[in-house]
């Protein structure tokens, strides 16, 4: 792939990612409800946009799966044009933008990572906390295997079939993801100083024309990928450790409050 189409690509995908949003404000606003702002995060490795859309817990169920699939469906659109302007101009850079359309709705509408796809099926189902539940069947079924009580599930039966399926799949999803993610990571990591060197020597001796701006981009497109995965590593695991440390904490103060009431 030219470095030169894919970054031309990559803006227009950021131009399509902004037009997403505000299909899910645009949706919001069509029952009634304010979205707000619209802004941008960085979630596992992924860089995205988000628009804040909590007012859309007012509506329905039905009326918040519309919004979760309105900027999809405004991506969508702008997709459309893309790929007519394409047929008529055959400009490389519209062609891989709409594949990067495409394959990045196909992993947005997964329901397995906080993306458009959860959304749906966490309103949908009409649950709530739907990344805790796996947990938490999990640690229901093994409370059952010790034949201890568990009590009533506090689910209606087919919502419980559903989480019953979503639960492996979770796991098989997450396990999938980490497997592909590290040895990637790793080859990019060790790879990278070859890249960098080779990128500052046709820089040092002045070396021009396509080939070197091919060169160029696709070393700034390998230094995003690098740089994002690792800072999105780096923010998981510290939040991870902040979360351990508070539930440490806890725990110390609640056997700290119980040694104080034995006393």
């Amino acid at each position: 792939m030219a470095g030169g189409s894919f970054w031309l690509a990559y803006l227009l995908f950021i131009a399509s990612l902004l037009v997403h949003e505000l299909g899910h404000a645009a949706a919001c606003s069509r029952f009634g409800a304010k979205p707000s702002e619209i802004g941008f995060t960085l979630y596992l490795v992924f860089p995205a946009f988000y628009s804040d859309v909590t007012s859309a817990w007012r509506l329905t169920r039905r009326q918040r799966v519309i919004v979760d699939l309105g900027g999809t469906y405004f991506q969508f659109a702008v997709a459309a044009v893309f790929a007519a302007a394409y047929f008529v101009s055959g400009w490389e850079p519209l062609r891989l933008v709409c594949l990067m359309i495409w394959y990045g709705a196909l992993f947005s509408l997964n329901p397995i990572f906080k993306f458009d796809g959860y959304w749906v099926v966490a309103d949908a189902l009409g649950v709530t906390n739907l990344s805790k539940q796996p947990a938490l069947i999990t640690q229901r079924l093994l409370t059952r295997l010790t034949r201890r009580d568990v009590g009533p599930s506090p689910w209606p039966r087919w919502v419980a079939l559903v989480l019953a399926v979503y639960t492996p799949a979770t796991f098989l999803v997450w396990g999938y993801f980490v497997a592909h993610l590290v040895p990637f990571l790793v080859a990019s990591t060790l790879a990278y100083p070859a890249a960098l060197l080779s990128t500052y020597r046709s820089l040092a001796h002045g070396v021009a024309g396509t080939g070197f701006l091919q060169q160029i981009g696709t070393f700034l497109a390998t230094t995003l990928i690098v740089v994002l995965t690792w800072y999105g590593i780096w923010t998981a695991a510290s939040a991870l450790v902040r979360r351990i440390s508070v539930g440490f904490h806890q725990a110390r103060a609640k056997r700290d409050s119980s040694l104080a009431l034995a006393r």
